[in-house]
C-alpha cells in the first residue's frame, strides 16, 4: 500500500514538475516587446527673419528661419496663410503677421510686417496748346495721373508749391486777371483768393502747420516787398521788409521760417536771408551775391538750400555755386563750381538727417546741364545723359526712397514733366504735345 502511494505521489510529482517545467519554457519563448521611442514634442524653437520689416506695397520679402543660428527648411504663414516659398511680395498697404511652423518644433515668435502706400503728388502748369504762348493751366497729378486742373485755361495761371495736411493737398499759384497777377492757393480743386488784382502779386511758396493753418509766402508789387498771408489774412515777414524776396516758407511747431535775399545793389550784393519767425539771420556777408531758395525743417534743425556768386563785386565771370546751411553752417556741393540750385529749380529734403538735394550739374563733357541728385553734399545719381534742355525742380523722400520732380525736352523741344524714384524714371505726366514744368512734389506714406 505504501508503495503504490508512493509511487502515484512519485509519478503525480513528476507529471506536475513536467508541467510547470513546459508553463516555464513556454513562458521564455514568448518574446518581449521592445518600447517604441516618442517622437520629441520640440526640437527647439524657430527663429524668423525677415529682410525688411518696413516696406512699401509690391515690395518684396525673404523670410529665413534659423534654429541654433542654423537655417532650417520651415512652413511661413502670412497673416495665417501659408505662402508657397522664403519669399512674399506684399501688394496691399496694413500690418502683417507673419509666423515660422514645423512639426516637433516650436513656433517662432510673431514678426509684423508693415506695408505702407506711397502716393506722390506733383503740382506744374501746362500750356493749352501747343503754341508757347497760349494760355496755361494750373495742373494736379497724382501718382501719375492727372488729379485737378485747377484752373480753366482761359488765362495764364502757374503754380509753385505743394503741402499736404491730413487728407488734403494745397498749391501755391498765381493767376493773371486782366494786366495784373492774382495771388491765390488751391486747398485740393477749390481756390483761395489771397489778392484782389489791383495791383500784381505773385506767390513763391506754401505750407501748413500741424494745426492746418495755412502760410502763403510772395510779394506784393506796390511796392515791392514780401508778403506772408496766413489763413489769407496778409502780414509783413520782418521790419526790414522793404526791398526783399521771400521765396520759401517752411513750418515746424509754432515756428515759421522763410528764406530769400535782400535786394541786389550797384555797390552792394544780395545777401541770403533766413527768417525764423520774423527774426532777420544773415547766411552770407554780401561780399558776394547770395541767395537762399528754399528751407526745410526736421527735429529743430534748419536747412536751407541756396547759392552765392564765385566773384566779388564788379570781378568778371562769377557765377552762382549751389550750397546749403544746416544751422548756418554752410556745405558746398561737391565742392565744386558746375553746380547749380538757382537756374531752374533745385530743390532740398531731410530725412533722418541725411540731406538731399536736387539741381543741375555741367560734367564739361554735354551740350546741356545735367539735372542731379547730391546726398549729404556730394553727388549720388544724374537723372538724363544731358542730351537734351532737361532739369531738376523738386524732391521729397517718401520711405527709403527719393522722388524727383523735373522735366525733360522730346524732340519737339516740348519739355515733358517726368518723375523719378531714386535714379529711375518713374513715370512722364505729360505727353509732350504742349509746354509743361512742374513746380513741386509732395509724398504721403500711409497705411
Amino acid at each position: 500500500m505504501k508503495t503504490r502511494l508512493y509511487s502515484y505521489l512519485k509519478y503525480t510529482g513528476a507529471v506536475l514538475f513536467s508541467i510547470s517545467l513546459l508553463f516555464a519554457c513556454s513562458k521564455s519563448e514568448v518574446p518581449r516587446e521592445e518600447p517604441v521611442p516618442l517622437e520629441p514634442t520640440q526640437n527647439g524653437q524657430l527663429v524668423l527673419i525677415a529682410s525688411a520689416t518696413d516696406i512699401d506695397e509690391n515690395e518684396e520679402v525673404t523670410f529665413t528661419v534659423m534654429v541654433d543660428d542654423k537655417p532650417i527648411e520651415a512652413d511661413v504663414y502670412v497673416n495665417n496663410e501659408k505662402i508657397n516659398n522664403s519669399k512674399h511680395v506684399f501688394a496691399k498697404a496694413g500690418d502683417y503677421e507673419v509666423i515660422a511652423k514645423k512639426n516637433n518644433y516650436k513656433d517662432s515668435d510673431k514678426a509684423v510686417v508693415e506695408v505702407y502706400k506711397i502716393d506722390v503728388y506733383v503740382s506744374g502748369s501746362q500750356n493749352t496748346t501747343a503754341n508757347d504762348a497760349s494760355a496755361t493751366q494750373a495742373m494736379l497729378w497724382k501718382n501719375g495721373k492727372l488729379l485737378y486742373e485747377l484752373t480753366d485755361g482761359t488765362s495764364f495761371a502757374a503754380t509753385v508749391g505743394i503741402a499736404l495736411h491730413n487728407d488734403d493737398v494745397y498749391v501755391g499759384g498765381t493767376e493773371t486777371r486782366g494786366y495784373a497777377r492774382v495771388a491765390k492757393y488751391w486747398k485740393n480743386n477749390t481756390a483761395h483768393i489771397l489778392t484782389d488784382g489791383t495791383s500784381s502779386a505773385t506767390v513763391a511758396d506754401i505750407a501748413v502747420d500741424h494745426r492746418g493753418d495755412v502760410y502763403v509766402i510772395g510779394t506784393d508789387n506796390n511796392p515791392h516787398k514780401p508778403v506772408l498771408w496766413r489763413n489769407e489774412v496778409a502780414y509783413t515777414v520782418a521790419a526790414t521788409n522793404d526791398g526783399r524776396y521771400a521765396r520759401a516758407i517752411a513750418s515746424s511747431g509754432n515756428d515759421i521760417y522763410i528764406v530769400g535775399n535782400s535786394s541786389s545793389y550797384a555797390n552792394n550784393p544780395s545777401v541770403a536771408i533766413l527768417w525764423e519767425n520774423s527774426q532777420e539771420i544773415h547766411l552770407t556777408n554780401g561780399v558776394k551775391a547770395g541767395r537762399a531758395l528754399n528751407v526745410t525743417v526736421e527735429g529743430g534743425d534748419v536747412y536751407v538750400l541756396g547759392d552765392e556768386n564765385s566773384k566779388g563785386l564788379n570781378e568778371q565771370g562769377g557765377q552762382e555755386i549751389g550750397r546749403y546751411w544746416k544751422n548756418g553752417e554752410v556745405t558746398l556741393l561737391d565742392e565744386d563750381p558746375t553746380t547749380f540750385v538757382g537756374l531752374v529749380g533745385g530743390d532740398i529734403a531731410v530725412q533722418g538727417g541725411v540731406v538731399y538735394v536736387c539741381g543741375l550739374w555741367n560734367d564739361g563733357t554735354t551740350t546741356h546741364l545735367v539735372p542731379v541728385v547730391w546726398k549729404n553734399g556730394k553727388r549720388l545719381y544724374k537723372l538724363t545723359e544731358g542730351t537734351s534742355n532737361s532739369a531738376a525742380v523738386a524732391i521729397a523722400v517718401g520711405g527709403k526712397d527719393v522722388y524727383t520732380a523735373g522735366y525733360e525736352s522730346n524732340s519737339k523741344g516740348k519739355p515733358v514733366v517726368k518723375v523719378w524714384k531714386n535714379d529711375k524714371l518713374l513715370y512722364a505726366l505729360t505727353e509732350g504735345d504742349r509746354r509743361a514744368l512742374p513746380s513741386g512734389i509732395a509724398v504721403k506714406r500711409s497705411k
